[in-house]
Protein backbone atom coordinates (compact mmCIF):
# COMPACT_ATOMS: atom_id res chain seq x y z
CA UNK A 1 0.00 0.00 0.00
CA UNK A 2 1.01 3.47 -0.83
CA UNK A 3 0.77 6.38 1.19
CA UNK A 4 0.74 9.74 -0.41
CA UNK A 5 1.15 12.89 1.94
CA UNK A 6 0.43 16.60 1.43
CA UNK A 7 0.36 19.27 4.26
CA UNK A 8 -0.47 22.41 3.59
CA UNK A 9 -1.23 25.89 5.65
CA UNK A 10 -3.10 28.85 3.92
CA UNK A 11 -2.66 28.02 0.38
CA UNK A 12 -6.07 27.03 -0.95
CA UNK A 13 -5.99 28.44 -4.42
CA UNK A 14 -2.54 26.09 -5.13
CA UNK A 15 -3.92 22.98 -3.08
CA UNK A 16 -6.95 23.15 -5.61
CA UNK A 17 -4.56 22.50 -8.44
CA UNK A 18 -2.28 19.92 -6.83
CA UNK A 19 -5.51 17.65 -5.98
CA UNK A 20 -6.91 18.53 -9.45
CA UNK A 21 -3.65 16.44 -10.82
CA UNK A 22 -4.29 13.97 -8.42
CA UNK A 23 -7.40 13.61 -9.98
CA UNK A 24 -6.03 13.43 -13.31
CA UNK A 25 -3.05 10.79 -12.13
CA UNK A 26 -3.59 6.86 -13.12
CA UNK A 27 -3.97 4.63 -10.62
CA UNK A 28 -1.60 1.30 -11.51
CA UNK A 29 -4.20 -1.88 -11.22
CA UNK A 30 -3.97 -3.58 -8.40
CA UNK A 31 -2.34 -1.10 -6.10
CA UNK A 32 -3.96 0.39 -3.08
CA UNK A 33 -3.20 3.94 -2.30
CA UNK A 34 -4.37 6.78 0.36
CA UNK A 35 -3.76 10.33 0.03
CA UNK A 36 -3.46 12.09 3.37
CA UNK A 37 -3.74 15.76 3.44
CA UNK A 38 -3.08 17.70 6.80
CA UNK A 39 -4.39 21.22 7.38
CA UNK A 40 -1.83 22.84 9.28
CA UNK A 41 -3.76 25.63 10.98
CA UNK A 42 -5.16 27.40 7.95
CA UNK A 43 -6.76 30.21 8.08
CA UNK A 44 -8.38 30.83 4.72
CA UNK A 45 -10.38 28.95 2.49
CA UNK A 46 -8.83 25.15 2.80
CA UNK A 47 -11.07 23.88 5.05
CA UNK A 48 -13.91 24.75 2.52
CA UNK A 49 -12.09 23.35 -0.31
CA UNK A 50 -11.59 19.90 1.60
CA UNK A 51 -15.23 19.83 2.35
CA UNK A 52 -16.20 20.70 -1.07
CA UNK A 53 -13.34 18.10 -2.53
CA UNK A 54 -13.95 15.55 -0.53
CA UNK A 55 -18.25 15.41 -1.09
CA UNK A 56 -17.04 14.78 -4.72
CA UNK A 57 -13.92 13.06 -5.07
CA UNK A 58 -13.50 9.49 -5.71
CA UNK A 59 -10.12 9.67 -4.30
CA UNK A 60 -8.93 7.80 -1.12
CA UNK A 61 -8.92 10.90 0.80
CA UNK A 62 -7.90 11.05 4.40
CA UNK A 63 -8.57 14.50 5.89
CA UNK A 64 -6.21 15.55 9.26
CA UNK A 65 -5.93 18.53 11.30
CA UNK A 66 -2.90 19.59 12.67
CA UNK A 67 -3.11 22.78 15.06
CA UNK A 68 0.41 23.10 15.88
CA UNK A 69 2.30 25.41 13.72
CA UNK A 70 5.32 23.76 11.46
CA UNK A 71 6.10 21.89 8.69
CA UNK A 72 8.12 19.51 10.30
CA UNK A 73 4.95 19.37 13.05
CA UNK A 74 2.62 18.45 10.10
CA UNK A 75 4.94 15.92 8.65
CA UNK A 76 5.01 14.12 11.87
CA UNK A 77 1.51 13.72 12.02
CA UNK A 78 1.18 12.03 8.52
CA UNK A 79 3.43 9.55 9.51
CA UNK A 80 1.79 8.61 12.47
CA UNK A 81 -1.52 8.01 10.68
CA UNK A 82 -0.11 6.82 7.22
CA UNK A 83 -0.96 3.07 6.63
CA UNK A 84 1.63 2.47 3.64
CA UNK A 85 4.16 0.20 3.60
CA UNK A 86 5.87 2.78 0.87
CA UNK A 87 5.46 6.78 1.96
CA UNK A 88 5.50 9.44 -0.64
CA UNK A 89 5.90 13.38 -0.35
CA UNK A 90 4.60 16.28 -2.00
CA UNK A 91 4.03 20.04 -1.73
CA UNK A 92 0.72 21.94 -1.64
CA UNK A 93 2.16 24.05 -4.59
CA UNK A 94 3.07 21.39 -6.66
CA UNK A 95 1.28 19.54 -9.42
CA UNK A 96 1.93 15.27 -9.95
CA UNK A 97 2.52 13.92 -13.43
CA UNK A 98 -0.18 11.44 -14.51
CA UNK A 99 2.45 8.68 -14.02
CA UNK A 100 3.10 9.76 -10.83
CA UNK A 101 2.24 6.72 -8.51
CA UNK A 102 2.86 4.38 -11.27
CA UNK A 103 6.66 5.30 -11.07
CA UNK A 104 6.94 4.81 -7.43
CA UNK A 105 5.31 1.70 -7.63
CA UNK A 106 7.10 0.19 -10.19
CA UNK A 107 10.27 1.84 -8.82
CA UNK A 108 9.31 -0.23 -5.29
CA UNK A 109 8.04 -2.85 -6.65
CA UNK A 110 11.09 -4.22 -9.32
CA UNK A 111 13.92 -3.21 -6.56
CA UNK A 112 13.39 -4.92 -3.07
CA UNK A 113 16.39 -3.21 -1.85
CA UNK A 114 15.09 0.11 -2.64
CA UNK A 115 14.76 2.65 0.42
CA UNK A 116 14.30 6.11 -0.43
CA UNK A 117 13.26 7.61 -4.34
CA UNK A 118 13.76 11.13 -5.26
CA UNK A 119 12.44 12.73 -8.72
CA UNK A 120 12.67 15.64 -11.07
CA UNK A 121 10.87 18.76 -10.23
CA UNK A 122 10.00 21.21 -12.99
CA UNK A 123 9.23 24.59 -12.96
CA UNK A 124 5.55 25.18 -13.73
CA UNK A 125 5.39 28.39 -14.49
CA UNK A 126 8.15 30.11 -16.78
CA UNK A 127 7.44 33.28 -15.04
CA UNK A 128 8.87 32.00 -11.78
CA UNK A 129 12.60 32.16 -10.51
CA UNK A 130 14.72 28.71 -11.47
CA UNK A 131 14.78 27.49 -7.94
CA UNK A 132 13.45 25.12 -6.25
CA UNK A 133 13.79 22.89 -8.88
CA UNK A 134 15.24 19.65 -10.11
CA UNK A 135 15.99 19.21 -13.51
CA UNK A 136 18.53 16.64 -13.87
CA UNK A 137 17.70 13.39 -16.91
CA UNK A 138 20.21 11.20 -15.41
CA UNK A 139 19.07 8.37 -13.45
CA UNK A 140 21.32 8.16 -10.20
CA UNK A 141 22.35 5.99 -7.46
CA UNK A 142 22.88 8.03 -4.34
CA UNK A 143 25.56 7.08 -1.90
CA UNK A 144 27.16 10.39 -0.17
CA UNK A 145 25.77 12.82 1.96
CA UNK A 146 26.63 15.31 -0.53
CA UNK A 147 23.49 14.11 -2.76
CA UNK A 148 21.09 14.75 0.38
CA UNK A 149 21.70 18.23 0.34
CA UNK A 150 22.01 18.73 -3.24
CA UNK A 151 20.14 15.74 -5.57
CA UNK A 152 16.96 14.74 -3.42
CA UNK A 153 14.39 17.96 -2.79
CA UNK A 154 11.40 17.49 -0.05
CA UNK A 155 8.32 18.08 -2.34
CA UNK A 156 8.99 14.70 -4.55
CA UNK A 157 10.25 11.89 -2.60
CA UNK A 158 9.07 8.22 -1.15
CA UNK A 159 10.64 5.63 1.47
CA UNK A 160 9.82 2.44 3.14
CA UNK A 161 8.13 3.27 6.46
CA UNK A 162 9.83 0.66 7.87
CA UNK A 163 13.21 2.52 7.75
CA UNK A 164 11.43 5.71 8.98
CA UNK A 165 10.78 3.43 11.92
CA UNK A 166 14.07 2.80 12.64
CA UNK A 167 15.66 6.21 11.92
CA UNK A 168 13.17 8.38 12.94
CA UNK A 169 10.68 10.86 12.26
CA UNK A 170 11.25 14.53 11.19
CA UNK A 171 13.03 17.04 13.66
CA UNK A 172 10.83 19.83 14.90
CA UNK A 173 14.10 21.73 15.33
CA UNK A 174 13.95 22.39 11.39
CA UNK A 175 11.64 23.77 8.96
CA UNK A 176 9.11 26.56 8.56
CA UNK A 177 6.96 27.28 11.63
CA UNK A 178 9.06 25.36 13.67
CA UNK A 179 11.12 28.02 15.53
CA UNK A 180 14.74 26.94 15.73
CA UNK A 181 15.78 26.91 12.33
CA UNK A 182 13.84 28.18 8.92
CA UNK A 183 14.27 24.78 6.61
CA UNK A 184 15.96 21.79 5.59
CA UNK A 185 13.52 19.51 8.12
CA UNK A 186 13.24 17.71 4.47
CA UNK A 187 17.08 17.81 3.78
CA UNK A 188 17.95 16.41 7.65
CA UNK A 189 15.05 13.67 6.87
CA UNK A 190 16.51 12.30 3.80
CA UNK A 191 20.51 12.73 5.46
CA UNK A 192 19.87 9.92 7.78
CA UNK A 193 18.67 7.67 5.60
CA UNK A 194 21.85 8.29 2.96
CA UNK A 195 23.94 8.21 6.01
CA UNK A 196 23.06 4.92 6.80
CA UNK A 197 23.63 3.39 3.47
CA UNK A 198 20.32 2.27 2.62
CA UNK A 199 19.92 1.76 -1.02
CA UNK A 200 18.69 5.39 -2.36
CA UNK A 201 17.57 6.22 -6.37
CA UNK A 202 16.86 9.91 -8.21
CA UNK A 203 14.56 8.70 -10.77
CA UNK A 204 14.24 11.55 -13.62
CA UNK A 205 11.28 9.58 -14.45
CA UNK A 206 9.12 10.81 -11.38
CA UNK A 207 7.96 14.11 -11.71
CA UNK A 208 6.21 17.04 -10.11
CA UNK A 209 5.61 20.58 -11.77
CA UNK A 210 6.79 23.45 -8.82
CA UNK A 211 4.27 25.74 -8.88
CA UNK A 212 6.59 27.77 -6.28
CA UNK A 213 5.22 31.39 -7.25
CA UNK A 214 9.05 33.27 -6.80
CA UNK A 215 9.17 35.96 -9.19
CA UNK A 216 11.52 38.71 -7.80
CA UNK A 217 14.72 39.14 -6.23
CA UNK A 218 13.37 40.07 -3.22
CA UNK A 219 11.68 36.61 -3.05
CA UNK A 220 15.04 34.51 -3.93
CA UNK A 221 17.11 36.05 -1.49
CA UNK A 222 15.11 35.49 1.25
CA UNK A 223 14.53 31.81 0.25
CA UNK A 224 18.25 31.50 -0.18
CA UNK A 225 19.06 32.86 3.23
CA UNK A 226 16.63 30.52 4.79
CA UNK A 227 18.26 27.82 3.12
CA UNK A 228 21.31 28.81 4.02
CA UNK A 229 20.44 29.12 7.93
CA UNK A 230 19.08 25.41 7.40
CA UNK A 231 22.35 24.16 6.18
CA UNK A 232 23.97 25.78 8.76
CA UNK A 233 21.67 24.16 11.46
CA UNK A 234 22.44 20.43 9.48
CA UNK A 235 26.27 21.16 9.83
CA UNK A 236 25.97 22.66 13.35
CA UNK A 237 23.93 18.95 14.55
CA UNK A 238 26.01 17.00 12.82
CA UNK A 239 29.11 18.25 13.35
CA UNK A 240 28.30 18.09 17.46
CA UNK A 241 27.96 14.07 16.83
CA UNK A 242 31.25 13.97 15.27
CA UNK A 243 29.92 13.32 11.46
CA UNK A 244 33.16 13.82 9.79
CA UNK A 245 31.39 13.65 6.13
CA UNK A 246 29.26 16.60 6.95
CA UNK A 247 32.20 18.47 8.78
CA UNK A 248 33.80 18.21 5.62
CA UNK A 249 30.77 19.61 3.79
CA UNK A 250 30.96 22.37 5.87
CA UNK A 251 34.57 22.96 5.81
CA UNK A 252 34.74 22.95 2.05
CA UNK A 253 31.84 25.65 2.16
CA UNK A 254 32.95 28.08 4.27
CA UNK A 255 36.29 27.79 2.65
CA UNK A 256 34.36 29.02 -0.68
CA UNK A 257 32.20 31.46 0.75
CA UNK A 258 35.88 33.06 2.25
CA UNK A 259 37.66 32.75 -0.64
CA UNK A 260 34.73 34.88 -2.42
CA UNK A 261 35.06 37.37 0.30
CA UNK A 262 38.72 37.95 -0.71
CA UNK A 263 37.63 39.31 -4.04
CA UNK A 264 36.38 42.54 -3.53
CA UNK A 265 33.42 42.04 -6.49
CA UNK A 266 32.04 39.00 -4.34
CA UNK A 267 32.93 40.43 -1.06
CA UNK A 268 29.29 41.69 -0.17
CA UNK A 269 26.98 38.19 -1.15
CA UNK A 270 30.04 35.71 0.22
CA UNK A 271 30.22 37.67 3.55
CA UNK A 272 26.23 37.84 3.53
CA UNK A 273 25.75 34.18 2.93
CA UNK A 274 28.48 32.92 5.33
CA UNK A 275 26.34 35.35 8.51
CA UNK A 276 23.49 33.24 7.18
CA UNK A 277 25.09 30.04 7.34
CA UNK A 278 26.59 31.02 10.82
CA UNK A 279 23.37 32.35 12.23
CA UNK A 280 21.76 28.74 11.15
CA UNK A 281 24.63 27.02 13.29
CA UNK A 282 23.97 29.07 15.95
CA UNK A 283 19.99 28.92 16.27
CA UNK A 284 20.78 25.47 16.35
CA UNK A 285 23.06 25.14 19.11
CA UNK A 286 21.24 27.64 21.26
CA UNK A 287 17.86 25.82 20.43
CA UNK A 288 19.22 22.08 20.30
CA UNK A 289 17.83 20.99 23.59
CA UNK A 290 14.44 22.28 22.43
CA UNK A 291 11.76 19.34 22.82
CA UNK A 292 11.84 16.56 20.11
CA UNK A 293 8.57 14.53 19.12
CA UNK A 294 8.59 11.01 19.96
CA UNK A 295 9.82 8.23 17.29
CA UNK A 296 7.59 6.88 14.81
CA UNK A 297 5.43 3.91 16.38
CA UNK A 298 6.46 0.49 14.80
CA UNK A 299 3.43 -0.61 13.32
CA UNK A 300 2.33 -4.54 14.55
Amino acid sequence: MFSVVVCTCNRAEKLANLLDSFMRMKVPDGETWELIVVDNNSTDGTARLLDAFAANTTLPLRRCFEPRQGLAIAHNHALDVARGDVIAFTDDDCRVAPDWLAVIAREFGSDPQLCLLGGRVELFNPADRAITIRTGRERLDLTGSNEALNVLIGCNFAFRRVLAEELGRFDIRFGVGCGTVPSADDTDFIYRFVRAGVRAVYSPDLVVLHDHGRATDAQVVALRQRYLQGRGGLYAKYILQGDRNMLRLAYWEARKLIGGALRRSERRANLMALSFLLKGAGRFIRGRASAREPPLPRRA
